[in-house]
């Protein structure tokens, strides 16, 4: 197939599997909940003039930012952002697509490889638009240019390594964690290199991918620094982070740890299916497969996690299958095939019920006419001309409503406070000295802002609006007030 009608094909393939599975960003669905909406928040707040992790905080990356400021700058709403999605995806898929052909396989068995994949995205996606998505292809491109070397390593490799560090910067500046592929791909690749013995290639390689990382990063570290807002980010994006991943790793229970599992199985796929390609071929990929396993599980060690975040195996998943598909006995093939079976099964069952839940979530926004449950009652208390001067403390779910009205919220820490104090206490003074200079005249709570001491004298100032004199239903654990 050429380009131009396999790049068709993949578009339209992609644009119909993030409509009917992403709820939050397919824009033939009204509703989206509080991860789209803090992106969005915070990206609107950037495009317009603010600074982040100082005006308006997240402990994600600026690079995780940027797709979100790009989809409103090309169309506003969500139709922006899900063009966006689909060209991240298709760029993905095509680079995919390309490492098939450099091992070697048909273009049937390829698109095989691909539909896996597209069963994986569709299974795991959620609701969109998650920075798993934005990292796929900066880790497809290395993967890409890696096993081009892999299967002729008499090249130069220090090209390789320099785009690498770009793209492990890039990734970082979106979600360091997603960068399991290139750390597994370079282990391996030193691992090959030192076994050649080519250490000075090997030290060329450490220099050009640090090289690499510093290209990228630079940029952001100058403008953050130009504003005076450097320190900001290190804590945002570093500092919390660690605390963040100590505070809520979680034990597995038996149902999570098999949960875990079937969603790491392409962890598991690729390094068999690898084997029994390299004894037709060479040990190197292997070597380099085993290592990007390896990175991948040992990243999903601690904690639970979203579906989503499962996304950063997907390329594994395509890889073993395209490993698989160059396999001639019959015998491995259905070895592979009994493993890949129950998971096929799986993610294809996954779908489904996921777009049940779209669908009932779509049906009650349409019948309520609001995409949030809180907007209705936004709208019947606070007259418009003071919602730019709304606080919103304790839920993440909070976050959508204010952005349906239209309105920026007041305050940097502007969700899920609570959550922020069981990080880090020292937020809840921040926030109290933010509270304190804003003044707002409204405040939206979920449960009680009385969990945070610091702001609990300056809540004298406010009534709350009883229930029953809100001319709408009022969500459970949702309180408003206002200002004396």
């Amino acid at each position: 197939m050429k380009l131009a009608l396999r790049l068709l094909v993949l578009t339209l393939t992609c644009a119909a599997v993030l409509s009917l599975c992403a709820s939050e960003s397919s824009p033939f669905f009204p509703d989206f909940t509080s991860d789209y909406a803090v992106f969005r928040i915070a990206s609107e707040g950037w495009l317009h003039g603010g600074l982040p992790y100082h005006d308006l905080f997240d402990h994600k990356g600026p690079m995780a930012l940027l797709p979100h400021m790009l989809g409103l700058l090309i169309w506003p709403g969500k139709a922006g952002v899900f063009i966006v999605e689909v060209i991240f995806a298709v760029a993905t898929f095509e680079m995919m697509y390309r490492c098939g052909r450099v091992l070697g396989i048909s273009d049937r068995l390829n698109y095989v490889s691909l539909a896996t994949g597209m069963i994986l995205l569709a299974g795991l996606v959620e609701g969109g638009a998650t920075v798993e998505e934005w990292s796929l292809p900066f880790q497809a491109l290395p993967l890409l240019l890696g096993l081009r070397w892999l299967r002729d390593t008499d090249r130069s490799i220090v090209p390789i390594a320099f785009v690498s560090g770009i793209c492990f910067g890039l990734v970082a500046l979106i979600r360091i964690n997603d960068n399991n592929i290139i750390c597994g791909l370079c282990a391996g690749i030193a691992i090959i290199l030192a076994m050649y013995r080519r250490y000075i290639e090997l030290a060329k390689c450490i220099a050009s991918f640090i090289g690499g990382i510093i290209l990228a990063i630079l940029p952001f570290v100058v403008y953050f620094a130009a504003n005076g807002i450097l320190d900001e980010y290190w804590y945002a994006n570093f500092t919390y982070n660690i605390h963040y991943r100590t505070v809520w790793a979680e034990p597995d229970t038996f149902m999570t740890l098999a949960r875990k599992i079937l969603r790491l199985t392409p962890c598991i796929m690729a390094p068999v299916a690898a084997y029994f390609y390299g004894k037709s071929s060479e040990r190197n990929i292997l070597i380099t497969v085993t290592a990007m396993s390896a990175f991948t599980v040992y990243a999903f060690l601690p904690g639970n996690g979203f579906s989503h975040y499962y996304l950063m195996a997907m390329p594994l998943g395509v890889l073993a299958v395209q490993l698989t598909s160059s396999m001639r006995r019959a015998g491995k093939l259905i070895t592979v095939a009994a493993v890949c079976g129950p998971v096929a099964a799986y993610y294809c069952a996954k779908p489904i019920e996921g777009y049940r839940n779209i669908v009932r979530r779509h049906s009650e926004a349409v019948h309520r006419g609001r995409i949030h449950p809180l907007t209705p009652a936004i709208e019947a208390v606070i007259p418009a001309a003071e919602r730019g001067s709304v606080y919103i403390f304790g839920g993440e779910s909070a976050a959508p409503a204010l952005l349906e009205t239209g309105h920026m919220p007041v305050g940097k820490y502007f969700f899920g406070q609570i959550k922020h104090f069981k990080v880090d206490s020292l937020i809840c003074r921040d926030i109290a000295e933010q509270f304190s200079a804003a003044r707002p005249l409204w405040i939206v709570a979920h449960l009680s802002p009385v969990k945070c001491a610091p702001l609990q004298p300056m809540l004298s100032e406010y009534t709350e609006i009883p229930a029953d004199s809100i001319p709408v239903k009022m969500p459970p654990l949702y309180h408003i007030y206002r200002h004396k």
